[in-house]
């Protein structure tokens, strides 16, 4: 079968990934090329094993070195907070990741990495596909960005700093004008924005550095 259930309430078919014309997905590194098939298992047989869903082979003499896998993998997401990246197919021998890419209209297997432990093959079969994006949707950041909160806070602290000016300007009847009502007004006003740098965002939040600079005192 190719259908995963991934959580509770998400499910994904991976029927359209099965490779039948030409048969099998080839991928070549150094002196083996490996062959595997999704959904099924591969039409090139391997030693007459049948069954197994990848398997390895020598470059030179064509001989099959080693069958991969056999029996239904289990399916699990490359990424539990963020599900649009697409799948991983475990096995007990190894790893197939399907990475969302729309650009990849048909499914491209990109790269083979034989990890090995306590000299035991671990392989991780990496495809590019633009099947497994169909079923999520990619979020769009709604929030606000660090850049934008930090504006924000920064006028209210100066509203709040104003507002105070004015009350206690203005608490025996005094009405000054907005500038006169500004709290160290004299302070304030000799203070000039001389930079600002570029937002900085390593993750969903971003932010910016204002930097302030007394005035000289024309002589």
């Amino acid at each position: 079968t190719c259908q995963f259930q991934l959580s509770k309430d998400s499910a994904i078919d991976l029927s359209p990934l099965k490779r039948e014309t030409p048969p099998d997905y080839v991928y070549y590194n150094d002196n083996v090329f490996y062959v595997i098939n999704l959904c099924a298992p591969t039409i090139k047989i391997c030693n007459g094993i049948e069954g197994s869903f990848a398997s390895v082979w020598n470059a030179n003499t064509y001989a099959c070195i080693q069958t991969i896998g056999g029996g239904s993998p289990k399916a699990s997401y490359i990424d539990e907070q963020n599900h649009f990246r697409g799948v991983n197919l475990n096995y007990s021998n190894a790893i197939v990741q399907i990475a969302c890419d729309q650009a990849y209209d048909r499914p491209a297997l990109v790269n083979v990495v034989d990890n090995k432990v306590n000299g035991v093959s671990q392989y991780t079969f990496y495809f590019k596909s633009k099947s497994v994006c169909t079923n999520y949707s990619v979020p769009t950041e709604d929030h606000w960005s660090g850049t934008a909160i930090f504006i924000v806070i920064l006028l209210i602290l100066v509203f709040m700093y104003l507002g105070y000016g004015a009350y206690m300007t203005t608490r025996e009847g005094q009405y000054l004008s907005f500038t006169d009502a500004i709290p160290q007004k004299e302070f304030v006003m000799n203070l000039s924005l001389i930079h600002i740098s570029e937002p900085t965002r390593p993750l969903y939040i971003s932010y910016a550095v204002f930097c302030l600079k007394k005035k000289k005192k024309k002589k």
